[in-house]
């Protein structure tokens, strides 16, 4: 992946998790690892976990759209950029719930072939 662009996506999602915490009490946690993944073999993931409200079941399908935002001081470029940036890599991103009861968005990337 390229450096830079992988740097940029995880910086959004930091940012994206942080705006949605409770000021004075935010939480993230990152996670990274290699794991097996049906049909698209071994991928590396980095996984971005906050304590903020989580993802609004009545926006979850448009999170990823380009200027959709349900901030107010929002542009609603960032998860766009990272999903753009995932599919230019061959890679996808999942969202759900996470342990603390906020959002979690999870990056996969292919391994090159011969690792």
């Amino acid at each position: 992946a390229d450096e830079q662009q992988l740097f940029t996506v995880i910086n959004h999602l930091i940012q994206n998790g942080l705006a949605y915490c409770q000021s004075g009490n935010e939480r993230i946690e990152i996670i990274a690892e290699n794991r097996f993944v049906e049909e698209h073999s071994e991928m590396s993931t980095v996984t971005v976990n906050d304590n903020g409200p989580g993802i609004d079941p009545h926006h979850a399908h448009q999170i990823f759209e380009p200027f959709f935002t349900s901030r107010t001081d929002g542009t609603g470029l960032g998860l766009a950029i990272v999903k753009q940036t995932m599919d230019a890599h061959n890679g996808f991103i999942v969202t759900d719930k996470n342990e603390m009861g906020g959002a979690r968005f999870s990056i996969y990337l292919p391994l090159p072939a011969d690792q």
